[in-house]
């Protein structure tokens, strides 16, 4: 079953939500401030050329988000919705802006009855249950999306309409 999609809900996952967004401005903004330093093609002090490599680094680090969301997108589009129950949960020590963060795993059954697992890490302070809704693609069951991790307008969007 193939599901339609407003293209604002494309853009923010082939953005990786507000990260995404909040790096693209800032390649945008940096990109007029050195294009006419890439234009004449010379650089003419240290600081122009610590922002060149400010602009590269942040334009591989967006494009490495379009990367690694294109797998999502197709897992959203075709994906069917299940049920799944939490079977591993571990917080750790690392902290990314002061919030620990947590591996969860669900174990889940498609629809011809095999069990699948599926992992992922969370610094965003979720409070998951111990059964959640998850959405996975037919052919890789094991790459499947708990909902309730999803950025916030995707997730409102995904039950509003589709459950």
């Amino acid at each position: 079953m193939t599901r339609s999609l407003p293209i604002w809900i494309k853009i923010l996952v082939l953005l990786n939500g507000k990260e995404g967004l909040q790096v693209l401005g800032v390649v945008f903004l940096l990109s007029a401030l050195f294009l006419p330093i890439i234009m004449e093609g010379h650089v003419t002090s240290i600081r122009q050329l610590s922002g060149l490599l400010l602009y590269f680094m942040l334009a591989i680090y967006w494009l490495h988000l379009i990367w690694k969301a294109r797998y999502d997108l197709p897992t959203l589009l075709e994906g069917r919705i299940t049920k799944g129950n939490l079977t591993y949960k571990k917080w750790f020590d690392r902290r990314i802006m002061n919030k620990r963060g947590c591996d969860f795993t669900y174990r889940f059954t498609d629809v011809s009855g095999k069990e699948y697992t599926t992992s992922f890490q969370s610094y965003k302070g979720l409070e998951l249950q111990d059964e959640e809704l998850l959405i996975y693609h037919p052919s890789a069951p094991e790459k499947a999306l708990v909902i309730e991790a999803l950025d916030s307008p995707l997730r409102n969007y995904i039950l509003k309409h589709w459950l």
